[in-house]
């Protein structure tokens, strides 16, 4: 009886043992990919420098990332800056070829040996001069005043041949995924009212003459046969750089949206259908506060139709535009294509452009010459303090990589064209902001900025798997891991900090450099309000109101409203207080009136409707004396929002 006891307990613990045993088995889970991280710091002791990697499998901090990347936003064509006139004359004359080809290998290549390329895949091409031009204005069909050529037998891209198109097609060999989109500051000056390239000569501002609509068309065509037949494609065009800016010392183009409209409608479309050239066709290519400009583009059902999307400038307004226009014409495409950051009309950093912008829609994020000389030459007119990605000193060919040069690495290293941009939520926390990308060979990017002045620890969860990381103030890191543990997913063995062209890359900073002066750029006219408002009942909401920049004296804000009740809302107004003697100076989607304190914002006419769900997007610039506190409390036609 004893031994039967004995046994039948030594069944048991076996049996327990086992149990356990396959319950500890059940419970591991496989290891997750292994993360590389690449980190840019504000202090200059990293500059898109590889880390150690990290393994998914812990955390720590509170605030948790979750990464989606089955739910999937716009598809992105690139990351880059504008080969001008003045930037390939620095990089073909002002340097030696050895010099020249180390710094195109950094800027364009992606070859996997080469640890400090970033690979730069969208680039934006001035059709003859724009503001920084070495010789001036000029175009591909230029004549004696008062002669004109409307068969374009005159038209010659030769000014192009000497030193533009070689750095083009050097770009091109070293990264044949580049995108490139161009377009014109201003027509031939004999296409103008005025006579002249200039926008505003002498208080008079040009325009297309009505005679002119079919040669300018024909001139996208002949311009882009014949980049063709220099090996260059081109991807996207613009019909005019910046239609409502005319400015008076370098070149442009007054052009309102019905005959931008009826340009690209009856004229451009057809034109390049006709020579069997499909180009994206993007409409505006000015500033965030121009939405009625959109707007009226992409009302027009025929221009609708001929438009791949709407193309927008950094300067005014803010980058929620882009995801109200979005939201009314979702089937149109977004992309941001300048920004001159770190000067004074320029009141966003270079880091909040390429999240903001990717974040609201765009599937580009652009910005201005991609290098240019420590003097911030040569320009003629225009901007006398903007900056290239890359600085040239004429006289040694020596080159400084700017801190714009490691952040658009931080993207434009890992992120291929064609991935998709992503669910990383929340986007915003604190000081932290994100996107997240997939990328055509599965791998996965995540991109995080810390905006504060102290470290923080977060997660990033990602396929029920996380892993944490503490990043330093005003760092950037990109994290990169494939789903499969064996695929490395990005270019590079570890690299050395230091590009090796010329001299050491500086230090500090470009970015996020406190503004001097408020935008000079005029405005557009507020539109007028339109629905008017309901009355309350049913009425729910909620209101997210973020500073996005501020400046000595200014600061930017973007707002947006919900209707979170089951009833549409036709018509709103939205009512709050500043309690420092804050004031509004411009506002866009929205009207607005100002009584002391006291701000009434109301729907334009295009975003008054708001069904269960939808948004609006209002924003603003303002002025602030003392201290800039948000307000706290918003009403919704009458009815008190919560805090979003």
């Amino acid at each position: 009886m004893r031994n039967r006891v004995l046994r039948l307990l030594l069944c048991v613990l076996v049996a327990t043992s086992v149990i356990g045993l396959l319950s500890i088995h059940l419970t591991v889970r496989a290891a997750g990919p292994t993360v590389q991280v690449w980190l840019t710091t504000t202090d200059g002791v990293n500059h898109l420098t590889r880390q150690n990697d990290i393994q998914f499998g812990s955390s720590s901090g509170s605030t948790t990332i979750t990464v989606n990347d089955a739910q999937q936003m716009q598809q992105m064509d690139g990351f880059g800056a504008a080969v001008t006139d003045s930037s390939a004359w620095l990089l073909q004359n002002k340097m030696s070829a050895s010099q020249r080809s180390t710094v195109m290998a950094n800027l364009f290549g992606t070859d996997p040996a080469n640890p400090t390329s970033i690979g730069l895949n969208f680039v934006r091409i001035p059709m003859g001069a724009s503001d920084f031009s070495v010789t001036g204005a000029y175009s591909y069909d230029d004549l004696p005043a008062g002669q004109t050529d409307p068969t374009l037998a005159n038209f010659s891209i030769a000014h192009d041949t000497a030193y533009i198109l070689p750095i083009l097609q050097q770009a091109h060999q070293l990264n044949p995924n580049i995108r490139f989109m161009a377009n014109p500051w201003s027509p031939p000056a004999w296409m103008k009212t005025n006579s002249s390239m200039i926008g505003n000569l002498n208080g008079q501002v040009g325009t297309l003459t009505s005679s002119a609509y079919a040669p300018y068309a024909q001139y996208f065509v002949k311009f882009i046969q014949a980049y063709q037949a220099q090996g260059i494609p081109i991807y996207a065009i613009s019909p005019v750089n910046e239609p409502l800016f005319t400015p008076s010392d370098y070149p442009g183009m007054s052009w309102p949206v019905a005959n931008e409209s009826t340009f690209i409608k009856s004229n451009l479309a057809p034109s390049l259908a006709s020579a069997n050239l499909h180009p994206k066709i993007l409409g505006y290519d000015h500033d965030w506060n121009g939405a009625s400009y959109a707007q009226g583009l992409l009302n027009d059902s025929a221009t609708n139709s001929a438009l791949a999307g709407i193309a927008w400038h950094c300067y005014n307004g803010s980058p929620t535009s882009m995801t109200d226009i979005h939201s009314q014409f979702p089937a149109k495409e977004v992309y941001e294509t300048e920004c001159a950051t770190g000067i004074s009309i320029t009141h966003i950093s270079t880091i909040n452009l390429l999240l903001q912008s990717v974040q609201n829609w765009s599937r580009a994020v652009e910005l201005w010459n991609v290098a240019l000389d420590p003097n911030h030459q040569p320009h003629t007119g225009g901007c006398p303090d903007c900056n290239g990605v890359v600085t040239i000193d004429q006289s040694t060919g020596n080159v400084t990589y700017s801190n714009d040069y490691y952040l658009l690495g931080q993207f434009s290293k890992f992120v291929a064209p064609g991935a998709f941009h992503v669910s990383s939520s929340p986007a915003v926390s604190g000081s932290l902001s994100n996107v997240a990308f997939k990328n055509p060979d599965g791998s996965d990017v995540v991109v995080v900025n810390n905006g504060g002045s102290a470290s923080s620890t977060f997660n990033v969860s990602w396929n029920g798997q996380t892993f944490f990381y503490t990043l330093p103030a005003g760092a950037t890191v990109s994290f990169v891991w494939s789903n499969s543990t064996t695929a490395t997913p990005t270019p590079g063995t570890t690299p050395v900090a230091t590009p090796t062209t010329g001299v050491t890359p500086t230090a500090t900073p470009t970015t996020g450099v406190t503004p001097t002066a408020t935008p000079t750029r005029t405005p557009t006219a507020t539109p007028t309000p339109g629905v008017t408002p309901t009355a309350t009942a049913g009425i729910a909401c909620s209101v997210h109101y973020a500073v996005t920049n501020q400046w000595p004296g200014g600061f930017g804000v973007s707002m947006t409203i919900k209707n979170t009740g089951t009833t549409t809302i036709n018509g709103w107004t939205l009512k709050f207080s500043f309690a420092n003697g804050q004031t509004i100076t411009q506002l866009w989607d929205g009207s607005y009136t100002q009584s002391g304190a006291n701000v009434t914002v109301t729907n334009l006419s295009y975003n008054g409707t708001l069904a269960p769900g939808a948004t609006a997007a209002p924003g603003f610039n303002g002025a602030w004396s003392t201290t800039n506190t948000s307000p706290t409390a918003f009403t919704l036609n009458g009815v008190n929002c919560t805090l979003a």
